[in-house]
C-alpha cells in the first residue's frame, strides 16, 4: 500500500483534506447557528420597535384628545375658583358681622 513517498503524500494529503472538510463543516454549521440566532434576535427588538411606535402613536392620540377637552377643563375650573372665591368672601363678611356685632 505505501510502497513509496508519493503514496504516503497522497495519503496524507487525501487525510488533511478531509480533516479540513470536517472543520469547515464544523465552522459552517455554528456560523449558521450564530445567523438563526441574531435573526431571531432582529426579530424581537423589530417587534419591540414596532410596540412602541404603537405606544407612541395612541400617546399622540391622547394628546390630541386632551388638548381638544383642556381648553373646557380650563374654563370650568376658573368658574369654580371663582364661585369658591365669591362663596369664602360672603362667608368672611357673615363672620365679620358676627363678631362686630358681640
Amino acid at each position: 500500500m505505501c510502497s513509496n513517498s508519493r503514496d504516503i503524500l497522497n495519503l496524507t494529503l487525501s487525510l488533511s483534506v478531509a480533516l479540513l472538510t470536517i472543520l469547515i463543516a464544523w465552522i459552517l454549521t455554528y456560523a449558521i447557528i450564530t445567523l438563526r440566532h441574531l435573526s431571531h434576535a432582529v426579530r424581537r427588538v423589530l417587534g419591540l420597535i414596532t410596540e412602541g411606535e404603537q405606544i407612541v402613536a395612541t400617546l399622540k392620540e391622547r394628546v390630541k384628545e386632551i388638548g381638544a377637552i383642556l381648553p373646557v377643563l380650563v374654563t370650568g375650573i376658573e368658574k369654580l375658583v371663582t364661585y369658591l372665591n365669591e362663596k369664602r368672601k360672603t362667608r368672611d363678611n357673615v363672620k365679620s358681622k358676627s363678631q362686630n356685632s358681640k
